[in-house]
């Protein structure tokens, strides 16, 4: 339907994008199909469940990948917005900050920066953090893992797993 240009398919897609009743996976489904068609409307409806308070985290960072993919600006605002939010789980965020670096490799470098820095985290996703900002940026993951096998508040299993890193 969508493919011939009837409006129907598109206002159906948008549906199931929104409709909270489906599993996660249909939704993002239906996302990823919206993004595909480039439709003028899918941009806006892939930035509302990416801001939605009340869409899964998940079907957020997804949507703003979407957003990303189709070159809307606000993706990477959006994932840079949900790698700061400590609401979310640090597997969503580390999930945003690995997107955005490689799609906009500086500010993913920070995102993953900070969430290695972030001391309200624990020892190994600190480090599981370190670990993709060195898959991004050898020299920045370097410094930073030299930082973490130093220290003090770091697990001491987690230093030596960093110090090992360095190797």
């Amino acid at each position: 339907m969508v493919q011939y240009g009837d409006e129907t398919g598109v206002a159906l897609l948008h549906s199931l994008a929104r409709d909270s009743e489906l599993l996660p996976w249909h939704r993002a489904e239906a996302v990823s199909a919206l993004a595909g068609l480039g439709h003028e409307r899918s941009a806006d409806t892939l930035a509302e469940l990416a801001e939605g308070a009340g869409t899964s985290p998940d079907i957020r960072v997804r949507s703003a990948l979407m957003l990303t993919v189709i070159d809307d600006a606000r993706g990477p605002d959006l994932l840079t917005r949900f790698t700061l939010d400590g609401a979310l789980p640090f597997r969503v965020r580390l999930w945003a900050a690995h997107i955005l670096a490689h799609f906009e490799p500086p500010r993913g470098a920070d995102a993953l920066t900070r969430l290695a820095d972030d001391r309200t985290l624990k020892s190994g996703l600190r480090l599981t953090a370190a670990r993709r900002l060195a898959d991004r940026d050898a020299r920045r993951g370097a410094a930073v893992i030299v930082g973490l096998a130093a220290d003090p508040s770091l697990a001491r299993r987690h230093r030596r797993s960093a110090a090992r890193l360095l190797r």
